[in-house]
């Protein structure tokens, strides 16, 4: 059985956005929605909760991409990838204080998108897989009366 995983592309250019779907499609992905502000992008990662959400930085409205991601990405725990034409150093420096999952230099490839998304799902997993077992080992140090009750 194959899983699709959800992705929810934020993205106000429509060419833009219809070129990630369909790259995103082809891999196997199920592109859930394509919003273009950052208010719209918060609120359908609330509703929908997507694996995954690529992200352009500049955005029309009063939330910009940054801003949005650090919501999605904190308050949500879903991983963002952004995709961008801006590579000024303030803005890389702005996008990089939320730790994203992805950063892609517009224009693109195909298969640097793929493997950037590839790679943030990858690692968002495996940084969850390493929160439980941080927890479990906690749980040991804390308590080991009640482990050993669990063998």
């Amino acid at each position: 059985m194959i899983i699709m995983l959800d992705v929810l592309i934020v993205e106000d250019e429509a060419i833009v956005a219809w070129g990630i779907q369909t790259i995103l499609e082809k891999q196997g992905y199920r592109v859930i929605g394509i919003v273009a502000s950052g208010e719209e992008a918060i609120q359908q990662a609330i509703t929908a909760q997507p694996a995954v959400v690529v992200m352009d930085i500049h955005i029309p409205g009063a939330i910009d991409g940054i801003e949005a991601a650090r919501t999605i990405q904190h308050q949500l725990e879903i991983p963002v990838v952004f995709v961008t034409a801006h590579t000024d150093e303030i803005t890389v420096d702005r996008a990089m204080t939320i730790s994203p999952f992805g950063y892609i230099v517009k224009p693109f490839l195909p298969e640097q998108l793929q493997t950037a998304v590839d790679l943030a799902i990858t690692r968002y997993r495996s940084m969850k897989q390493l929160e439980q077992e941080m927890q479990a080992l906690e749980r040991l140090l804390h308590d080991p009366v009640a482990y050993e009750g669990n063998k």
